[in-house]
């Protein structure tokens, strides 16, 4: 009897892992002395494994110093918070807070700075708490190493000022959506050393926390001539592409995610117990990150923003779908593979949108031809796979409302709180006035591309899957037979099931692999709507189409899986 995978298992008591565990080996042990190539896991031995691989970065954590690049601060006199009153007699002394670095992967001190280590670098966290209005507080940075921060704070209009320059307003991220109990900054990127900072705020502040981020510089930019066509990634979900996109294991993003909707704090390993969820995508939502225009080292941006996407934004991961630089470079993001919900836009967008953003700002400039160049290419592909046609609105709600509309910029979305309404609260300028000019021809380039021959193999999946899904087929699964299926061993055959994408559990004989496929219908992660579905019906979402809805998506992308030589959707078809 085969066990499906239940990714929806919770079970984080020590007993039951180490059960759990055991029974794993056991198990296969004795599927391996038997001779028998059936195999089934189960999500908490997924678990265990991300936990022993956060110790192991704590130790690595510990002993590299280049990636750290704090050891030098254990010795260093402590930094120093000094407050001048400005206007008010009234002031906090914040002087000779001392720094303790904490080198450890989740491990916080207790003192003012805690270090929190990502594969992708690290994040200095830096609380102030009680600061009086109008006076002036200077913060010691010179012992830091960092190349963008982020501010959150209460109740104040804050400003900031970098090694004495003048005093600006701290500019608010237009990705989440500011209370007068929480702002947040968007991420601010650097272009020169920063010794100091001081930030003052017209009325008392209950707490200011800074977020130092530094991405380590141990990941490069890959050399695309060297990638094969056919991009298939496993590292974080199924996805396919004809473009050489850079994968997150190749740009420096974690193996895992953290839950965003959990009450944890995002260092606590608790939170690790995520799984993406899906939709089918019917629209495409493009972004400008607002940042820095032509970064010297746009691998380390996008390192950044997934920093400050993990923690300062509390998602756990990276929000957009996929991001691309001033060279064309097109970039993963999100953990989960094709269809997995992003954090770019909002609910009504996110649940059928791929988020694709753009490094840098765009309001008064044009992104690279080269960047305008992969954007379209990475339009069209998306445009076959899913088979919807591309045509730009303008951002008027019966656009949004009309089906056949479906690039937008980030500013062009709506959202429905009872009523339609646009994305914040305040319309964003993402992503920016140039780029949103442009996206009537970018849309209508890639609608065009998206019938040249390189897609045609896209096209010919989306086809074949389209009719398999409509006519009679087994409920939940899809079998798949791999070229080594009859003489690879069941390591290496499970190597080649991506780990999430909503397989829920497999079967491994001689003839063919089983896949289960979660019915989405049911999911304790939401109601996940039909392929099709725009999300056009005001405050409701209509009833899945249940597994179908993930098997349209698994079928195209194992059909087009060099690794595998024939996919059905029925056991009483042949199989070979």
């Amino acid at each position: 009897m085969v066990t499906k995978l239940d990714t929806r298992n919770k079970t984080t008591k020590t007993l039951a892992v180490f059960i759990g565990i055991l029974a794993l080996f056991l198990t296969t042990n004795y599927f391996i002395q038997n001779n028998t190539v059936t195999q089934s896991f189960v999500k908490s031995t997924q678990r265990v494994s991300q936990i022993s691989e956060i110790l192991e970065n704590k130790n690595k954590f510990d002993s590299q110093s280049n990636l750290l690049a704090i050891n030098a601060r254990d010795t260093s006199p402590p930094s120093e918070i000094t407050s001048s009153n400005d206007t008010s007699s009234d002031q906090t002394d914040y002087s000779q807070a001392i720094i303790t670095p904490s080198p450890t992967f989740n491990l916080l001190s207790d003192n003012n700075i805690n270090t929190i280590g990502f594969n992708a670098g690290l994040i200095d966290s830096f609380d102030l708490y009680l600061l009086s209005a109008n006076n002036t507080y200077t913060i010691d940075t010179s012992n830091i190493e960092f190349s963008a921060f982020a501010i959150k704070w209460d109740s104040a209009d804050l400003e900031y000022s970098i090694n004495q320059d003048d005093f600006k307003q701290v500019p608010l991220a237009d990705e989440v959506v500011q209370s007068p109990e929480l702002y947040v900054s968007t991420l601010i990127e650097l272009s020169e050393e920063v010794t100091e900072i001081r930030i003052r705020a017209d009325k008392s502040v209950n707490k200011v926390a800074i977020n130092f981020i530094n991405p380590v510089e141990q990941y490069e930019t890959p050399d695309l001539s060297l990638q094969t066509q056919g991009f298939y990634n496993r590292d974080s979900g199924a996805k396919y592409s004809n473009l050489n996109i850079i994968s997150r294991s190749e740009w420096g993003a974690n193996t895992y995610a953290w839950d965003p909707n959990s009450s944890s704090d995002i260092d606590d390993v608790a939170r690790l117990d995520y799984v993406p969820y899906y939709h089918q995508i019917s629209r495409i939502v493009v972004h400008h990150t607002a940042g820095v225009n032509n970064p010297s080292n746009p691998g380390a941006t996008v390192r950044s923003i997934y920093l400050y996407h993990c923690y300062t934004l509390g998602w756990g991961d990276i929000g957009y779908n996929y991001l691309i630089d001033q060279w064309g470079n097109i970039y993963e993001g999100k953990i989960g593979g094709e269809g997995a919900y992003g954090y770019h836009a909002f609910t009504e967008a996110n649940t059928m949108s791929i988020g694709i953003s753009l490094l840098g700002t765009f309001s008064y400039v044009a992104p690279t031809a080269a960047a305008q160049n992969a954007l379209v290419n990475l339009m069209a592909e998306k445009a076959a796979f899913y088979e919807i046609n591309l045509k730009y609105t303008d951002g008027s709600l019966d656009k949004w409302l009309d089906t056949s509309y479906t690039v937008f910029g980030h500013r062009d979305a709506w959202r429905y709180d009872g009523v339609w309404t646009k994305s914040g609260a305040a319309a964003t300028a993402c992503p920016g006035n140039v780029l949103e000019s442009l996206l009537p021809s970018l849309a209508a380039s890639a609608q065009a591309v998206k019938y040249y021959s390189q897609n045609d193999n896209i096209r010919n999946a989306a086809a074949k899957a389209r009719a398999a899904v409509q006519s009679d087929h087994d409920p939940d699964k899809l079998y798949v037979v791999f070229n080594i299926q009859s003489t690879g061993t069941i390591e290496q055959i499970e190597a080649l099931i991506p780990e999430y994408s909503g397989i829920t559990g497999y079967e491994i004989n001689e003839r063919y692999t089983l896949l289960y496929v979660e019915d989405w219908d049911t999911s304790a992660y939401g109601v996940i709507p039909p392929a099709g579905w725009t999300g056009y019906n005001p405050g409701t979402i209509p009833p899945s189409n249940g597994s179908d809805d993930r098997i349209l998506t698994l079928f195209k992308i194992f059909y087009l899986d060099p690794n595998v030589k024939s996919v059905e959707l029925g056991y009483n078809r042949e199989l070979h």
